[in-house]
């Protein structure tokens, strides 16, 4: 769904969008995350629904601490081995 505002586009996102950016897994961690990070986006009311504007949603996935990946390590009969990364 896509709202207008002085000429601006805002896309409303349902829970299936909000799975798909991989916001939660599940509706429960949908609501778990919503009762417990007060940064998350506030909803918007849709017709006995509930939305969020895309661009609160992305803000918040921006604002997300970010996870360094290390180097894959494997172990061979007890001695780590590192996988060399391309």
């Amino acid at each position: 769904m896509r709202l207008f505002a002085k000429g601006i586009s805002m896309r409303i996102l349902k829970y299936a969008d909000l799975r798909a950016k991989g916001v939660c897994g599940s509706r429960a961690s949908l609501h778990r995350l919503r009762d417990t990070d007060p940064t998350f986006p506030q909803g918007v009311a849709i017709g006995g629904g509930i939305g969020w504007l895309e661009a609160e949603v992305d803000g918040w996935i921006a604002a997300r601490p970010r996870i360094e990946k290390r180097p894959q390590v494997s172990t061979i009969n007890g001695n780590r081995l590192a996988r060399a990364t391309a």
